[in-house]
């Protein structure tokens, strides 16, 4: 399960350094009220997470087959394309990164 969320780490981290590097090229980051990490974005997290545990959890045998490289890979295209108009080059690689580790060996 580590490797799961390390992988989630990766991937959060990829999209932060480009929205980072997209704000410098563009000389300041995109005008918004600043948004409270204790009190709105840590308790969303939390959710996230508490989902994330017990998905995968619930998931242990179908992340287990021999076949769930493939079927992650095939389900995180078909996502995609489902979402193709909200869907970046830097958030399908991020997808891709972030559900690298679901299965296990």
């Amino acid at each position: 399960m580590s490797n799961f969320f390390r992988a989630q780490i990766e991937a959060n981290k990829l999209v932060q350094y480009s929205l980072l590097a997209e704000w410098r090229r563009a000389g300041k980051a995109p005008d918004h009220a600043p948004i409270n990490l204790a009190g709105k974005i840590r308790p969303e997290l939390d959710q996230v997470q508490t989902a994330l545990i017990a998905e995968l959890a619930e998931t242990s045998s179908v992340r287990a087959s021999v076949s769930c490289d493939t079927d992650v890979a095939k389900a995180v295209g078909n996502y995609v394309s489902a979402h193709k108009n909200s869907f970046s080059s830097l958030k399908t690689i991020a997808l891709d990164r972030a559900m690298a580790a679901a299965c296990t060996p």
